[in-house]
C-alpha cells in the first residue's frame, strides 16, 4: 500500500510513523526546510521538501500509484487544493478541514466533491468530549463495535487498592469479567502478564463491560455521577457544540455540512444519555459572548477571564457537577479544570495538545484529558483500514494500536489454542467474541474461524498479524 502524506506537522508526523510502522510505502510531503530535514532524520520514509501545489511534485512523489493520498496541512485552502490536484480514479483523498463554510465559495466547494474523507479536528474533539461526559466522564472511553466492550483507564494513586499488587491477583480479588489490557507507566506502555506488579502513577487500561466497568469503578472508589449542571469555559467551536449537542439542538448548516453534523450528533458512542438542565459558557471575548447569546438562547452566557478566581464564587460555579476547558490555551485549560476540582466541581475535561500536558494534566487529576492530535488520527486509521483490520485504535504517544478483526477459514491460526499463537511480541488477544458471545481468552482457549478477535499489539506487528488471521 501506497501513501502520499501532505503536511509534516504533528499530525503528518505521527500518520507516517504509524504507516512506516506497519511497513506500507509512505511519501511525505512538507514545504519547511528545517522541519522536513528533521523530518527525514526521525522517519523511514521519503521525504520531500517542496511546496504539494504543484501537480508535478505530487507526480514526483508517485501520485499515480498511491492509494491513499491525505493532506494535514494546517491551511484548510492548502489541504482543499491538493486534493483536487491529486484526483483520480485510483486514489482515495482525504483531508483536514477545520472551516467547512465553504459552501458559498465555488471553486473550493468544487473540490469538497472529489475528497473521500473529511476530517475536521473540532469536531472530533467534540465528539470525544460528549462521548465522555455521556458516560460519566470518569475517563477516556474507547468502544469496540462488535464487541459491545469499553475501555477506560485510570491512574494508580497512592491510595489504590491496585498499588504494588500483581495483576493476577487484582483479577481474582475483584472477581469480575474484566482484563487489564496496558499499563501506561512513564514513557512505556507494557501489555501486562499476570505476573506484572502495578505500581504508583501507572496509568491501567481496563477492557471491559459497560455495566462490569460502572461497578470496577465503584469499587475502586469512582462512583458515576449524574452531571445536570455543565460549565464550558471557551465558547469556540468545541464549546458551541458541545453545548449544543447537551440541549439537544442541531448545529446548523452555517457551522458545519450535514452529513459530519450527522457524525456529531449521532449516538455512535453508546446508548447512555445525560439529562443536562444547565449549561454556563464562559468566554472573555465580548463579540463572541453575544453571537453566543443569540446563537443558543439556552444556555447562559458569561462574558468574563475564567483565571480569575472570584469568578467562580460570582457566578456560584462551584456547585456544577462538570466543567469541559475548551478554550485556545491548553495551559489555561489545565489550570481551570484544577482550580474547578478544588473549588468542588466533580468531573473535569480538558482539551490538551501537548503531550507532556496531557501526562501532567492526568497524574494531577483531570478526569478526561482529550487531545486534539489523537482524534483526528483514529478517523484516517479507520478509514484506511488494513484489509480484514477493523475499527483501530492508536494509544496515546506509545506505538501500540488496538483493533479488531474476525478470523478467516483456513488462517494459521484457526484450531489452535491461545498458548500456541506464537504472535509477534508483545501481543495480546484480549478478547474473542463467538456467536455474539464475549470471551476473555485465556491459554487454553481454542480459537475457530468466524472468532472475532480484539488484539492489542505494536503498530510493525499488525501486518504479521493480518497475515496469521487471513485464510
Amino acid at each position: 500500500m501506497k501513501i502520499i502524506i501532505v503536511g509534516g506537522g504533528s499530525v503528518g508526523f505521527q500518520l507516517a510513523k504509524h504507516f512506516t510502522a506497519e511497513k506500507k510505502d509512505v511519501v511525505l510531503i512538507e514545504k519547511d526546510p528545517e522541519k522536513a530535514r528533521i523530518l527525514a532524520n526521525k522517519l523511514d520514509c521519503l521525504v520531500i521538501n517542496e511546496g504539494a501545489g504543484n501537480i508535478q511534485v505530487l507526480r514526483n512523489a508517485g501520485l499515480e500509484e498511491a492509494d491513499y493520498f491525505i493532506s494535514v496541512t494546517d491551511s484548510d485552502e492548502v489541504n482543499l487544493i491538493c486534493c483536487g490536484l491529486a484526483n483520480n480514479d485510483k486514489t482515495f483523498k482525504i483531508a483536514s478541514v477545520r472551516n467547512l463554510n465553504y459552501e458559498s465559495t465555488r471553486i473550493l466547494s468544487e473540490r469538497l466533491k472529489y475528497i473521500d474523507l473529511i476530517v475536521n479536528p473540532e469536531v472530533e474533539v467534540s465528539k470525544r468530549v460528549i462521548r465522555a461526559v455521556e458516560h460519566g466522564a470518569i475517563s477516556d472511553i474507547i468502544f469496540f463495535e462488535k464487541s459491545g466492550l469499553q475501555m477506560r483507564n485510570f491512574l494508580v494513586g497512592e491510595d489504590s487498592t491496585f498499588l504494588d499488587r500483581d495483576i493476577k491477583a487484582i483479577s481474582q480479588d475483584l472477581g469480575k469479567n474484566f482484563l487489564v489490557a496496558g499499563i501506561a507507566r512513564n514513557d512505556q506502555f507494557i501489555i501486562p502478564t499476570g505476573d506484572t506488579m502495578v505500581r504508583r502513577e501507572d496509568n491501567l487500561y481496563l477492557l471491559a463491560a459497560p455495566d462490569t466497568m460502572d461497578r470496577i469503578y465503584e469499587t475502586i472508589g469512582t462512583e458515576k455521577i449524574d452531571i445536570r449542571k455543565i460549565l464550558i469555559v471557551g465558547g469556540g467551536k468545541i464549546g458551541r457544540q458541545v453545548a449544543r449537542h447537551f440541549i439537544g439542538k442541531n448545529p446548523g448548516k452555517q457551522a458545519i455540512f450535514k452529513d459530519i453534523a450527522r457524525r456529531l450528533m449521532g449516538r455512535d458512542a453508546g446508548d447512555a444519555t445525560v439529562a443536562v438542565k444547565t449549561i454556563k459558557i464562559i468566554d472573555r471575548d465580548y463579540n463572541k459572548c453575544k453571537r453566543l447569546a443569540e446563537e443558543i438562547p439556552e444556555c447562559l452566557i458569561i462574558n468574563a477571564d475564567i483565571s480569575d478566581e472570584a469568578i467562580f464564587k460570582e457566578e456560584n460555579l462551584n456547585d456544577f457537577d462538570l466543567i469541559v476547558t475548551a478554550t485556545p490555551s491548553h495551559e489555561l485549560n489545565v489550570l481551570a479544570a484544577l482550580y474547578a476540582k478544588k473549588v468542588g466541581i466533580k468531573r473535569a475535561v480538558s482539551v490538551v495538545s501537548n503531550v507532556n500536558y496531557i501526562h501532567i494534566a492526568i497524574r494531577l487529576g483531570i478526569d478526561v484529558v482529550v487531545s486534539p492530535k489523537n482524534s483526528i488520527i483514529d478517523p484516517i486509521l479507520n478509514f484506511i483500514g488494513s484489509g480484514a483490520i477493523k475499527n483501530i485504535h492508536s494509544i496515546t504517544d506509545t506505538e501500540t494500536d488496538i483493533f479488531e478483526v474476525t478470523l478467516k477459514e483456513g488462517s494459521q491460526i484457526c484450531g489452535k489454542q491461545v498458548r500456541d499463537l506464537r504472535l509477534p511480541p508483545p501481543s495480546l488477544v484480549l478478547t474473542v467474541n463467538r456467536n455474539d458471545c464475549n470471551i476473555m481468552p485465556d491459554g487454553n482457549t481454542e480459537l475457530c474461524a468466524g472468532d472475532h478477535l480484539l488484539i492489542m499489539t505494536k503498530q510493525q506487528s499488525v501486518p504479521r498479524i493480518e497475515e496469521m488471521t487471513n485464510g
